[in-house]
This record gives C-alpha cells, structure tokens and sequence, in this order.
C-alpha cells in the first residue's frame, strides 16, 4: 500500500539500526546484529513509497562504505542514497529530528511526524 505523500527519511545506523561497532574496527561492521523491530520499520516505509537514506559516519573507517554496503545487503535493510561522511557530534538540534531512544516507533509514528513537520514547514513558508 503506498501513501498519498512521500517523505524522504534519513535514518542513522549505529544506535539505530543496529548496535554501535567500536571505533576504528571496521571488522566490527560485519558482526554487529541489526535491531530486527526497526529494520521492519525501515521495510514498511520504502514499501509505502519513501525514500530512504541511510546515513552514518562510518565512511572514516577503512573500508567503512563498502562493509557498510555488504552488511545492508546482508540483512536485507532496503534504501536509496547511504551517505557515509556525516559530521561528528555529540548531540543533533534539528527541526526534524525524531529520536531512536523514543519508545513507540512505528512506520505510522513517522509518517505522522514526516506530516506534521511538512505542514509546519508549509504555514509558516519555510523552504525545504
């Protein structure tokens, strides 16, 4: 079933997705299990017609996109664009911002919240 409006979701990996792989042991990418309840989330968005964008910053690592690349093959977990040169830091402020610590995710939660925010956006005119 696809949804009347399309949202583009960025989707952390590390503490997200999956858990955290120990800093600079690309090894650990291949070994770390995913979290089985979000990678069903991340499924039923791109079926309902999102798209996803897996971000992390495991570009750093040697070889960090391509065993990144191989472990999202792995498990399955679909996504359009994986941007592997985010910033570093230790908290993000952001106007779109939906926390992996909230407990109650589901594919509807985000879909609501994508809603919202773009509602938001369009009354008080702010660009994408």
């Amino acid at each position: 079933m696809k949804t009347q409006n399309k949202y583009t979701i960025a989707i952390d990996l590390d503490c997200t997705l999956c858990q955290s792989i120990r800093r600079n042991k690309p090894e650990d990418i291949l070994k770390v299990k995913p979290f089985n309840d979000k990678v069903e989330i991340v499924k039923n968005l791109k079926k309902r017609g999102h798209t996803i964008v897996i971000f992390t910053r495991r570009g750093i690592l040697e070889k960090g996109r391509e065993l990144t690349i191989e472990w999202l093959k792995k498990y399955k977990i679909p996504y359009d664009k994986l941007i592997t040169e985010k910033p570093h830091f230790d908290l993000l402020w952001d106007d779109r911002a939906f926390s992996a610590y909230q407990s109650g995710i589901t594919y509807q939660s985000i879909e609501i919240h994508a809603k919202f925010i773009n509602e938001q956006m369009q009354k008080n005119k702010i660009k994408k």
